[in-house]
């Protein structure tokens, strides 16, 4: 598969659109990102719940 440009894509079989914790708990499973990931995530989720 490519996109227009003839470029090779990958698409994720694995796609999950679910729990943002659940998200959130996978990245640990694989080692996890830096902090700057964690205060981004805390900030979305968290102005998530505000708005609800």
């Amino acid at each position: 598969m490519s996109d227009e440009s003839g470029l090779p894509v990958l698409i994720d079989p694995a796609v999950y659109i679910g729990c943002n914790e659940a998200d959130i708990a996978m990245t640990e499973l694989f080692g996890g990102f830096d902090r700057r990931f964690s205060t981004c995530s805390e900030a979305h989720i968290c102005q998530r719940f505000i708005e609800l």
